[in-house]
């Protein structure tokens, strides 16, 4: 049936559902008839017997021009009054429908002012390009994290705020069910006084200025972003502020003009910084993910329902899914944990209440697993937990209060300004971690690693660099001692290749090699700033600098970005090409990497379709490998809900309202589908990390932790994210030894497994298993 088709039939039966409830009402007052109270007193005259409540009624349906011609009057003075009375009451009630109308209209057009109705939760102002863009990906992304109904406690009211009208996609969105009562839009310009009196800007509990993803100028939409961002800070010096950039160039225009480098961050490059850390550690893209946002609400409560049968023995979405209900709060830690160290109290943490520390504040400074960090009375501390109540065990204090909020924000203010003071960089809000020890031993390569008293390097354990490392020479370095490492010259590489040479096959054959190599494919010419992070990021890693990278691209790369990585192999031709793409040698790579072109149109279906065809093309490659040996294929993509355009060579969303459902632990059938290559980490979503600036509302720094964690060598971290292979002494074990083993002699904290399915053999994609339960057994295959 056509879609107008049921939409006239809805219409037809709710009208007549309308007009039963008022006919069924009447029909029931007149069978009751008037309660004692209610009785009228009638007074006989020449109309009959009246009464006030007639009289009332009769003059109503007049002046409504409705007129049932039940009463007439009778004298001549009520007669003349009623002449006169007719077209007056018609001019008043017209003339009040209109002002009706008008205030429906106005608060329609965004023209009204903002009316909180006493709520405790300061409200949230949103504004920026995702505002009043054509498409609402963006909004519906933000609005889905912070008004989820897990948040329900501290949900704030969410103002929009633009000084254009929104767009059609976004009207829609408002008048969606769910979000009826909790948004609000104004239009009006947020650095015009009036316009911040209407919408309450300095009650405000945080000012989220979010750009538009699918802008198809990003210098611009960035430019006025800032501007708007500084001019704000300029009306309040302390407002709490989240600006959502797209060029990395943006932020440090930002930082310059005076807003701090904990209040901006630019998704394209946090997006780009995660891909490169999934690079060295797969699965880390979801991970991270599933730290910083809820699932979708079917997906959380069956998480929570898997809590409460822990011997259930649980397939791979079950363990998935429970690793996603864990959520980033911060808080003060109990009286009893003051003057332990940060190992002491994760150790204590995991094992009693299944509580993951992550990071503390130290004099305003966020520091990332600080192993030998003691604790204080204002040390504020990040931990992901299942919930708010779980934190009650170690905090002080509810949590909720709010209390942690003022000493966070108090000590990075104060922070702020020294560094203001002293002319710091953007990355020095992080500070430098200490050490485990005082003492660094020295590796082969001339890169160093921070070791406990009884630390070992064993076979298994990945060389974890606190400073560059030095690229080793190969022979062919070595026979020409004009050779720089890392160059063209060492791997006899040409700086560019195109696909209508004839030796390019052979030339990337003797280039690469066998040894595993990286892939890089790029969509758009404008995506070099995300290519050069990538690179950056994997050739600064130990573990992967000695891999050769192929870079490809639809037009030849800038020549700068070949004078900065010489050994890195650039190839112009079309990655829809599965001639050129075997050229490159794609099936024999260690991991390829597929960025999605900028945006072009307000479609996100057509954006991503086009990558989702090159991901398709690429997996023909190599379709007859076993997977085990094809390789690590990631990619990213604008709006998540777009997978299911993926058709070729995609293991099948599993959907888990087809599951039965088990008695022996009444489990609810679960409603959430998961695709297995979210689950496994191979997708970076851009929609998805809008969730992070929701988050930020509930837990500040929560940005700030996501960049330390994506880009440690920026941020000043001394400790990075790596992926453990071959724990093949830790067979057999429960998670809680391995944690504790770890944490005791490395200073490592283990914040998930990466396993493959045993329960389901059509899908072969390792998933990640964030914060395992302490009793979860160590399989054969499990990193």
């Amino acid at each position: 049936m056509a879609r107008h088709s049921q939409g006239y039939i809805i219409a037809f039966i709710e009208f007549m559902a309308f007009v039963s409830c008022l006919s069924s009402t009447i029909l029931l007052l007149e069978v009751l008839g008037d309660f004692s109270w209610l009785e009228d007193k009638f007074i006989r005259t020449e109309m009959g017997d009246i009464s006030g409540y007639q009289m009332f009624y009769w003059m109503v349906t007049t002046v409504s021009t409705v007129g049932y011609g039940d009463f007439s009057p009778t004298t001549v003075l009520s007669r003349g009054c009623i002449i006169f009375f007719i077209p007056l009451g018609v001019v008043v009630f017209t003339v009040i429908t209109s002002q009706v109308t008008d205030l429906h209209a106005t608060a329609a057009s965004g023209r009204g002012r903002l009316s909180l109705n006493g709520s405790a939760t300061p409200h949230a102002i949103v504004t920026g390009g995702a505002v009043t863009s054509a498409s609402c990906v963006t909004m519906r992304s933000f609005l889905e994290e912070i008004l989820h109904k897990d948040r329900h406690p501290l949900q704030p009211h969410v103002l929009l705020l633009s000084s254009d009208p929104i767009g059609e996609e976004m009207q829609h969105l408002l008048k969606e069910r769910w979000l009826k009562g909790k948004v609000t839009w104004l239009r009006g310009h947020p650095v015009h006084s009036n316009d911040l009196k209407r919408s309450k800007f300095a009650q405000a509990g945080m000012v989220l200025v979010l750009a538009d993803l699918f802008s198809q100028n990003p210098e611009s939409e960035d430019e006025t972003n800032v501007m708007l961002a500084s001019v704000l800070l300029t009306h309040n010096p302390n407002l709490k502020m989240r600006v959502m950039l797209l060029r990395p160039a943006s932020r440090e225009l930002a930082v310059s003009l005076g807003v701090g480098s904990n209040r901006c961050f630019a998704i394209n490059e946090l997006k780009a910084s995660i891909i490169a850390r999934s690079c060295v550690c797969p699965g880390f893209s979801t991970l991270l993910t599933n730290l910083f946002r809820l699932e979708p609400e079917g997906a959380a409560e069956d998480g929570r329902e898997w809590l409460k049968h822990p011997k259930f023995e649980a397939d791979w979405m079950d363990e998935f899914i429970y690793g996603s209900t864990y959520d980033l709060y911060g808080l003060l830690l109990d009286t009893r944990f003051h003057g332990q160290t940060f190992s002491e109290v994760a150790l204590s943490a995991y094992q009693d209440h299944a509580i993951y520390l992550l990071a503390l504040q130290v004099d305003g400074a966020i520091l990332m697993n600080p192993y030998s960090s003691v604790v204080t009375k204002d040390t504020v501390v990040f931990a992901a937990a299942v919930d708010l109540s779980n934190l009650l065990h170690i905090s002080l204090g509810d949590p909720e209060s709010g209390e942690w909020r003022k000493t966070f924000n108090t000590q990075r203010d104060m922070r702020e300004k020294m560094l203001q003071s002293h002319g710091g960089g953007m990355h020095d809000l992080f500070g430098n971690q200490k050490s485990m020890a005082e003492d660094k031993d020295e590796l082969s390569d001339g890169a160093t690693i921070a070791r406990s008293p009884t630390m070992s390097r064993m076979p298994w354990m990945p060389w974890v660099p606190v400073h560059k490392t030095k690229k080793p020479r190969s022979k062919s370095a070595l026979e020409n001692p004009d050779a720089k490492p890392g160059t063209n010259s060492e791997l006899n590489l040409p700086s560019t290749l195109h696909d209508s040479t004839t030796s390019s096959s052979s030339m990337v054959k003797e280039a690469i090699g066998l040894r595993g190599h990286f892939v890089l494919v790029a969509q758009d010419h404008t995506l070099w700033q995300q290519v050069s992070t990538i690179c950056a990021s994997l050739l600064e890693d130990s573990s992967t600098a000695d891999a050769p990278i192929v870079v490809i691209c639809t037009k030849k790369c800038d020549k700068g970005l070949e004078e900065r990585f010489p050994s890195v192999l650039f190839m112009t031709g079309n990655p829809h090409s599965i001639r050129f793409l075997q050229q490159c040698r794609i099936s024999t790579a260690r991991m390829v990497i597929v960025l999605s072109a900028q945006p072009n149109t307000l479609s996100d279906v057509d954006l991503d379709r086009k990558n989702l065809i090159t991901v398709s093309l690429i997996e023909k490659c190599f379709e007859k490998l076993p997977a085990s040996k094809a390789p690590f294929l990631l990619f990213d993509i604008h709006n998540l809900g777009n997978l299911y355009q993926l058709r070729h060579a995609c293991p099948k969303s599993v959907s888990a309202s087809d599951t039965k459902e088990d008695s022996s632990t009444s489990r609810k059938p679960k409603v959430a589908k998961i695709h297995p290559r979210y689950s496994g980490g191979r997708i970076v979503s851009r929609s998805g990390l809008v969730k992070f600036f929701a988050t930020a509302f509930y837990t500040p720094g929560c940005l700030e932790i996501a960049d330390a964690i994506a880009t440690p060598e920026n941020s000043g971290q001394s400790c990075k994210a790596v992926l453990l292979e071959n724990l093949h002494c830790n067979w057999g074990k429960r998670f809680i030894e391995i944690f504790k083993f770890f944490m005791d002699h490395y200073g490592i904290l283990v914040m998930g497994l990466s396993r493959m399915p045993t329960s389901d053999p059509s899908n072969t994609i390792d998933y990640v298993y964030s914060f395992p339960m302490a009793d979860v057994i160590i399989y054969p295959k499990d990193k």
